[in-house]
C-alpha cells in the first residue's frame, strides 16, 4: 500500500477475514523516508503488523514478488490487492495500472494467490488521498 485510506482499510479488513495475523507490506523507493507512514499506520491499524521494504526493481510488483520468494518460500500465502469499483461505466475506462502490475508480477514469479478486492468509492464521498 502507498497510503493509508480507505482503500488500504478495507484491504486489512478483508486479510484480517482470512488470517488472524495479516502483514501488511509498504514497497517504497530509495530515497523516501517512511518514519511519517509508519507511525500513522499504527496509530490506524495497532494491532497489525508492518513491513516496508524497498523497492529495487524499479517495479513494486517485482520487488513485493522477490520479498514474497524469499521470505515465505514453503508457506501458503494470500496477497490481497485491493482495486477502486469504478462508480460509473465511463470510470471503467480508466486504467488501474499499478493494481494489475502488482497482481500480474505477484502470479507470474511467485505462488501466491492473489485476490484482488473491489471497492465501491462513492465520487461524492471520495477520500482525497485515493486522488490521481
Amino acid at each position: 500500500m502507498s497510503e493509508i485510506t480507505s482503500l488500504s482499510t478495507r484491504a486489512m479488513a478483508a486479510a484480517t477475514a482470512m488470517s488472524s495475523q495479516p502483514i501488511a507490506i509498504r514497497v517504497c523507493l530509495a530515497h523516501e523516508s517512511t518514519t511519517d507512514f509508519t507511525r500513522r499506520w499504527q496509530a490506524r491499524h495497532p494491532n497489525s503488523r508492518l513491513i516496508v521494504i524497498e523497492d529495487t526493481e524499479n517495479s513494486v510488483g517485482n520487488s513485493l514478488a522477490r520479498y514474497i520468494r524469499t521470505h515465505f518460500p514453503h508457506r501458503e500465502t494470500f496477497v490481497v490487492v485491493a482495486t477502486i469499483d469504478p462508480a460509473t461505466r465511463w470510470h471503467r475506462f480508466l486504467p488501474s495500472q499499478r493494481t494489475d502490475e502488482i497482481a500480474h508480477a505477484l502470479r507470474k514469479h511467485t505462488e501466491a494467490v492473489v485476490c484482488q478486492i473491489p471497492v465501491r468509492i462513492d465520487p461524492a464521498h471520495r477520500d482525497p488521498a485515493l486522488r490521481a
